[in-house]
């Protein structure tokens, strides 16, 4: 599923080709993809306007045109095509933005897990979705007190969006094992000089995937996500790569640096 880094990425993907150009409508390609809106409805909303400006809060990205703001949650296969409109839209393309300049943006979203929709404003949508504060803007002292206020286990910690949003199953492996703890560590087992050094890390993992456009090929191979199969070969030491099941979701590991 997209996490933040991949969220990110889109972001900067729509600002750098999207941004500025009048629109001429919107076709839905598949209405399952909507949520709460018509395409009538949503189509009224931008025709004539422009992308104007964009926020991501989390995995979610928003999007200002007139004065509508549209939400994009992009679920596990989701993102963002910028195309000709002469080539037609991409394969799996749900939603459609055609602009005047003969291009259009695709939200493409093959297992069709993803939404599109509009919102008040996004501040509205954080609310309304009680999300806590993005990964990326918490403060090490804000992080730590929602730590030490929780009876959780790390990973569940680390991905529980009305905690903190962003991070999911993939970067709460990462940010785990550059910080040498056990997946299965509970909140509690961390002491202040812990707890800002899980902060650190989840900082440094997460700007560093937004640097490899949220690519794990092109993140560096002492870390993680170039290794995480298992039976693996750990890149830090001579221990083996493990998966177990932390609350139903595969786990990956170094039991040998990761010690419980």
């Amino acid at each position: 599923m997209p996490e933040l880094p991949d969220v990110e990425t889109f972001k900067r993907y729509l600002d750098s080709t999207s941004l500025h150009h009048k629109m001429t409508g919107v076709k839905v390609h598949d209405k399952r993809i909507l949520e709460g809106v018509s395409q009538s409805k949503l189509s009224k909303a931008v025709k004539g306007n422009e992308f104007e400006n964009t926020r991501r809060h989390g995995k979610n990205l928003f999007v200002k045109s007139g004065s509508a703001t549209l939400y994009f949650h992009f679920g596990m296969t989701g993102q963002l095509s910028y195309e000709q409109s002469d080539n037609g839209p991409v394969k799996y393309t749900r939603v459609q933005f055609n602009f005047e300049n003969g291009h259009e943006l695709d939200y493409v979203c093959r297992r069709m897990l993803g939404k599109v929709g509009l919102t008040e404003s996004s501040d509205t949508f954080i609310e309304k979705e009680s999300l806590g504060p993005d990964a990326l803007d918490i403060s090490e002292k804000q992080f730590c007190e929602l730590l030490n206020s929780k009876t959780a286990g790390l990973k569940s910690f680390l991905m529980n969006q009305q905690t903190i949003a962003g991070i999911g199953n993939i970067y709460s492996d990462e940010i785990l094992f550059n910080s040498k703890m056990h997946p299965k560590l509970k909140t509690s087992d961390l002491d202040d000089k812990a707890c800002s050094k899980l902060y650190k890390n989840m900082i440094k993992v997460l700007n560093r995937s937004i640097e490899a456009d949220a690519d794990p090929s092109k993140m560096p191979n002492t870390y993680l996500l170039p290794h995480r199969r298992a039976g693996k070969k750990c890149p830090r030491c001579d221990g083996k790569i493990k998966m177990i099941k932390v609350n139903n979701r595969s786990t990956y590991f170094c039991p040998k640096c990761q010690s419980e």
